[in-house]
């Protein structure tokens, strides 16, 4: 049995079913009428001692009493009666006491066979509630009696009684037991039908063996068989899984190796085309200030410049060394943010004032090209690194005055991020928390193909380079590092008469600022 799957699930099945039948028809035959008989005692204890509670000296409403009997009656399957002490019928369920002679004769019956018990008296006085099991001697009956006494008129003047017979538990006991060949028959249909279906089931272990066979065949060995058996199924599976276990692992290995390998290969080809780009980039940018203040420098030693060429030869060395030294500062500021070490001074400010102070201070700039200069800023507070989002800030309205012609305008705006639906940016930012800057230049567009580069160390739209232009080309690249350290959307929009750069803030309510 322990080799064949069928049989064996067939067994323990039958096993199993048996068992529960054999204990269920146990329980019943044993403990079914015994337990019965206590709940039911149980059960008219409790109810009378609550019919007790409810009616001592309240029985005014004689109506309510017949009901609550009558509703005892039905509810509990028993009949019940109030007694005087001395033996008397005081209440009845009907109201004009016609009852069945036969259980009228039952009541009494129940009643003097209690009564005569010498501990009686003493039990009542008590306020207990008796409960017994008596048998009819009249009519050969089991009887559970149930007796208490009530306060009608005094303490304990009367006794309520309750009797239920032993037939409906019979009752209940002969429909079970006739019920049992229906339960056999239904245990002997659920052994074969489950037999039929574990038989059935045996064919889905072998399916899965055999696709993982397949997925072998081609190289795949991430499936493993699920069989945890003794039989022939089982030990086909546990050897497959074996060898699929093992060779999978080596896969694993091998390809972990080689990803490795090849990333550290990407990674040396990026640091090396950085190493060059950089070398270059720099190469370049120095080259010209170097040539230009070693060229006026031997002017100047060679005193080929005449006395009014002096001051220009050394002014041009002055402005190209303040050159060099915004290319170093620059390089050294783009390098310590893009380090993983850099970390954001965090305060609150009012992004109208910070915008005026800038362009206070590029105020000169502004009257030599004749630029009309037009803001529209919240006055709102803001969160974020006030000397960083200035250096966003002069970046941007500095590229504006330079790339925007003479008479030409530039706008400086904010407007809520709810009002932004037309940029590209995840939903939260579409609210009244966040603030969009937006900085507009007339009169010059970036192309297309060119917008996304702006933002790369180095890159320039002039691919000539001239000088004229103005800036070492890592601006924007320090730009992009600071409004990603704040998590800010920005990006540029191309506009029918010029160009617009934005970013975004988190906004500060003012209740918040008075709590920071």
């Amino acid at each position: 049995m322990k080799k064949n799957l069928t049989l064996r699930l067939f067994a323990i099945t039958s096993v199993f079913i048996s068992i529960i039948l054999v204990l269920i028809m146990s329980f019943q035959s044993i403990f079914f009428e015994k337990f019965y008989i206590n709940k039911k005692m149980s059960t008219l204890k409790s109810e009378i001692n609550s019919f007790k509670i409810t009616y001592s000296y309240n029985y005014t409403n004689k109506q309510a009493l017949f009901n609550s009997m009558q509703s005892f009656e039905k509810n509990n399957n028993a009949k019940i009666a109030i007694f005087s002490n001395k033996g008397e019928i005081v209440f009845l369920s009907d109201p004009n006491k016609q009852i069945d002679a036969i259980i009228l004769d039952m009541l009494k019956e129940s009643f003097f066979t209690i009564s005569r018990n010498p501990q009686f008296s003493a039990i009542l006085s008590q306020g207990s509630v008796i409960t017994k099991i008596l048998t009819s001697e009249n009519q050969s009956i089991n009887n559970i009696v149930c007796i208490a006494p009530i306060s009608l008129e005094s303490t304990n003047d009367n006794i309520i009684i309750a009797v239920s017979p032993f037939q409906t538990i019979k009752e209940a006991s002969s429909v079970i037991r006739d019920f049992y060949p229906y339960g056999l028959l239904l245990g002997i249909f659920g052994i074969v039908l489950l037999s039929i279906i574990y038989s059935n089931l045996i064919s889905r272990p072998l399916k899965a063996i055999n696709k993982s066979a397949l997925k072998m065949a081609n190289m795949d060995f991430s499936v493993q068989c699920d069989e945890d058996r003794e039989d022939e199924i089982g030990n086909l599976a546990k050897t497959l899984n074996f060898l699929s276990l093992n060779l999978s692992n080596t896969l694993k290995e091998l390809s972990k190796s080689n990803d490795k390998l090849k990333e550290d290969i990407e990674k040396e080809r990026r640091i090396e085309k950085m190493r060059k780009d950089f070398i270059a980039n720099v190469s370049h940018e120095l080259k010209t200030p170097i040539s230009l203040i070693e060229g006026y420098a031997e002017g100047l030693k060679d005193n080929i410049a005449e006395e009014e060429q002096r001051d220009f030869y050394v002014d041009v060395i002055i402005d190209e060394a303040h050159n060099m030294g915004n290319l170093v500062s620059d390089m050294l500021d783009l390098s310590q943010l893009e380090s993983g070490s850099f970390k954001l001074n965090i305060e609150i400010f009012n992004i109208k004032s910070l915008v005026e102070h800038i362009i206070k201070k590029l105020t000169p700039l502004l009257k030599d090209k004749n630029i009309e200069i037009i803001t529209e800023v919240e006055n709102t507070f803001v969160e974020g690194d006030k000397f960083r989002i200035e250096q966003v800030l002069n970046n941007f309205i500095s590229n504006a005055i330079r790339h925007t012609t003479i008479n030409g305008i530039i706008k400086i705006t904010s407007e809520l991020g709810v009002k932004k639906s037309n940029y590209s940016m995840p939903e939260y930012y579409k609210t009244k928390d966040y603030l969009f800057i937006e900085v507009f230049n007339s009169n010059s567009n970036i192309p297309n193909e060119e917008i996304l580069n702006i933002w790369d160390k180095f890159y320039k739209i002039d691919k000539s380079r001239n000088r004229s232009g103005g800036g070492t080309g890592l601006g924007l690249a320090i730009v992009k590092n600071i409004l990603e350290k704040h998590h800010s959307v920005h990006g540029v929009i191309n506009k029918n008469n010029g160009v617009t750069f934005y970013f975004s803030l988190k906004i500060i309510e003012n209740d918040l600022i008075a709590y920071k």
